[in-house]
């Protein structure tokens, strides 16, 4: 299908017979996926799915990835998604970053134990987040956190 959005409110969708819109490259099966994972895992560490991507297939011959056609002003573009690795990742359970509710509790931590943010190491999956993280994600969901690498005693 081609979409094309009209100035007014009206979405108008115009089907092509000759060409084939939506292609998908066909879903791996598990075993295959389960095959790869320690070395997907591995690169997730420290490289961005985008790098992830190209490395798999030069050095595995392991190719995973959703196709889209479209056409727009008369020429044909190609956008690439990688939902098939996002699933996965899913799947496994596999993440780089603490949610949300996980600094929350970093912050609780810090707050309860009246401690220097200075004096905390945050661990995730292994590795120390950098200080400097641990400064800007307390100080983005607040409450305040004392920042200073001593606290003031005001009795």
């Amino acid at each position: 299908m081609i979409s094309r959005f009209l100035p007014t409110t009206i979405h108008l969708r115009i089907r092509d017979s000759k060409m084939n819109i939506n292609t998908r490259t066909p879903k791996i099966d598990e075993r295959i996926w389960d095959r790869h994972r320690p070395t997907i895992e591995r690169l997730y560490k420290t490289k961005t799915l985008g790098e992830i991507v190209p490395y798999m297939k030069e050095h595995h011959n392991f190719f995973a990835r959703y196709w889209k056609y479209c056409i727009a002003n008369g020429q044909a573009l190609t956008w690439i998604s990688n939902s098939q690795y996002e699933r996965q990742f899913k799947k496994w359970r596999v993440r780089k970053n603490l949610t949300d509710e996980e600094w929350r509790r970093v912050i609780r931590y810090i707050n309860r134990k009246s401690i220097s943010i200075d004096q905390v190491e945050v661990l995730f999956h292994g590795t120390i987040i950098p200080h400097r993280r641990i400064i800007q994600e307390t100080t983005r969901r607040g409450p305040a956190v004392d920042l200073t690498s001593e606290r003031h005693n005001c009795s």
